[in-house]
């Protein structure tokens, strides 16, 4: 499932787009759902409470905090490079002023279904094929996690911690599961309560991983031999 959002104070606008986004993305059999943001405060809100969006239609012309702040704050403070932006304005002198925040497009409003459907095809064709999600399920609603931002996983009891570069996430699992989810070229078993990312790895001792988070993360005797294996090729594949 991949997230849309739309932010723009003109209610009109907000429908309009979103109704034809959804309408496209089900006729290529593509699995979104939409969010909606009246204001940048409630969008850089929703950023800093480490929720995410994968493709944004973000109007430059919002009465407060205007889109190019917006955008700004996304790319230098937050560090954010994976949302992908498309620009909206009735204006078409901006294109200086966005050049760094690097965005996925600029439209002109108003915005036709046809530009809707190059743009939708434009972060298909460029980012699906990189992305790969962690997803559970926490009574009836269903969360997911970029696999290239978790660190570790652990578990404790029946729970699962999720350590990602920026916060912490539990749930209730098995970590076998876990483990069936996540890229195998990455991700390794190396403890019955601990997967860990390889990239994520500052010290490797023979009984005992030092992540970049500074977890420390013990290797269970009967998979040293394993550990070690699987670093070694993943160092000679990156020669």
């Amino acid at each position: 499932m991949y997230t849309i959002g739309i932010c723009d104070d003109n209610e009109l606008f907000c429908w309009e787009t979103e109704s034809m986004i959804l309408d496209y993305c089900e006729k290529i059999h593509w699995e979104i759902e939409t969010v909606i943001f009246s204001s940048g405060e409630e969008l850089l809100e929703h950023w800093h409470s480490g929720d995410s969006l994968d493709l944004l239609f973000l109007d430059i012309e919002l009465q407060t905090t205007d889109g190019i702040t917006v955008g700004k704050e996304l790319r230098q403070n937050i560090a954010n490079e994976s949302t992908q932006i498309v620009f909206v304005s009735i204006r078409n002198d901006y294109a200086m002023q966005l050049f760094r925040i690097r965005p996925l497009d600029f439209l002109i409003k108003p915005i036709s279904y046809e530009e809707i459907s190059r743009v939708i095809d434009t972060y298909c064709s460029l980012f699906i094929h990189l992305r790969s999600f962690y997803e559970y399920r926490i009574n009836k609603t269903f969360y997911r996690i970029d696999q290239r931002n978790i660190v570790c996983m652990q578990s404790t009891g029946k729970i699962i911690t999720i350590f990602t570069t920026e916060r912490e996430y539990q749930h209730y699992g098995k970590l076998s599961d876990c483990m069936e989810q996540l890229n195998s070229n990455i991700f390794i078993l190396v403890h019955k309560s601990y997967i860990v990312n390889i990239n994520y790895i500052n010290v490797y001792k023979a009984n005992e991983l030092i992540m970049m988070n500074s977890c420390r993360i013990p290797i269970s005797q009967a998979r040293r031999q394993s550990v070690k294996e699987f670093i070694m090729k993943k160092q000679i594949e990156n020669r």
